[in-house]
């Protein structure tokens, strides 16, 4: 907020200039890929029934190779790409618990949904949703002493995305504003099945996808 003070001779006068701070747009994520294909399997015939219903929804849909869980979503200048390297590299210590043989799984069932704007698979068990965010804890951590922050402060809410309304083109977004419901309701108690966390990828947005689908990866751990 900038403020602007104007005197006049006949007496004083104070404006107030308000200005918005810019929203920092992420271009890198910290995500647990979601491979299983019986997964990928439930989420097409979904997102496919969902396009049949509205042929307009289909840039909404989310490809399945991209599948993933984000932890943590953050802009990094290319300068900083590096420090991000190795604040990765730096977690291996303090999640080697989590990443080790038993490594903990994530069960998808049932679907929910953001204000209708994103439709997701959602995490059935509490407990890996909590080990989810211990993970997410650590990261956020270790980015952070590197001064990496998250461009999101929003609480960690594991999900699945499936559909999302932002993809779309901004002409089109006013034309459809939420994902109807009947669409998707034959589907709300899906069982997607498991998905095993063994690795977090330090992914990019801004650069082209790798050849199976999923995005471009500076590192994993």
């Amino acid at each position: 907020k900038f403020k602007k003070d104007l005197h006049k001779e006949s007496g004083e006068e104070s404006t107030e200039i308000k200005e918005r701070p810019k929203k920092i747009t992420p271009n890198y994520f910290l995500a647990v890929r979601v491979s299983n294909p019986s997964i990928h399997t439930a989420a097409k015939v979904i997102q496919d029934s969902i396009v049949n219903h509205n042929k307009q929804l289909e840039p909404a849909i989310i490809p399945t190779g991209t599948l993933h869980i984000t932890l943590m979503v953050m802009h990094l200048d290319p300068d900083q790409v590096d420090k991000a390297i190795a604040a990765l590299a730096s977690s291996r210590t303090e999640l080697a618990p989590y990443m080790q043989d038993n490594s903990p799984t994530m069960t998808f069932d049932g679907l929910g949904h953001f204000k209708h704007e994103v439709l997701f698979a959602k995490i059935k068990e509490e407990e890996e949703v909590k080990t989810l965010k211990e993970i997410a804890e650590v990261l956020k951590t270790n980015f952070g002493k590197e001064g990496i922050v998250s461009t999101d402060d929003r609480p960690l809410s594991p999900h699945l995305t499936l559909v999302k309304l932002s993809r779309m083109k901004l002409k089109r977004k006013k034309v459809i504003k939420k994902i109807p419901e009947e669409c998707y309701q034959p589907w709300m108690e899906t069982d997607f099945g498991p998905e095993p966390v063994k690795k977090i990828f330090l992914c990019s947005m801004i650069h082209a996808k790798e050849q199976d689908g999923f995005y471009h990866c500076k590192s994993c751990l």
